[in-house]
């Protein structure tokens, strides 16, 4: 166990971009609206607005995390990866957030040395996403970075 993959499964990909299909397509439907009753300078302002949402929302699902003895690697899908070493890290811990009409969402999240705290990505416990290895992830990433210190 020297090193601990974290990324979506290929069902939550595929479920991801149907769920992106369906958005753009009200969105796009939105922007004919748009630009029926505002003309050609909503219209373009629009665009930007939208390719910004769906490169933001693409660039929250699509990433992964990398966790070894040296320290862990978190990549968005759009920004280049990010290297943690364990002596930055303070603390590791799961957050949950409670979602009115949608139960609870837990992440596992890192508290650096500086107070920043990072999210990492691949692993969540949620309605949508209801990943039955959870703690087991949780304990080996506390175990690797255990390891790490001694």
């Amino acid at each position: 166990m020297d090193e601990l993959m974290l990324t979506l499964t290929a069902a939550e990909r595929r479920e991801y971009r149907q769920i992106m299909a369906i958005a753009l397509g009200v969105l796009c439907l939105l922007g004919l609206l748009i630009g029926r009753s505002f003309g050609s300078f909503a219209v373009a302002a629009y665009a930007i607005v939208f390719v910004v949402l769906i490169a933001l929302a693409w660039s929250a699902n699509e990433g992964w995390t990398r966790i070894g003895k040296r320290g862990i690697v978190v990549k968005r899908a759009l920004l280049p990866g990010r290297t943690i070493s364990w002596d930055e890290v303070a603390s590791v811990y799961v957050k949950r957030t409670e979602v009115p009409f949608f139960g609870s969402t837990s992440t596992i999240r890192i508290r650096m040395v500086s107070g920043r705290q990072v999210r990492l990505l691949g692993v969540e416990r949620s309605l949508r996403r209801p990943d039955v290895h959870f703690d087991e992830k949780f304990a080996q990433i506390c175990r690797l970075r255990d390891a790490s210190t001694d």
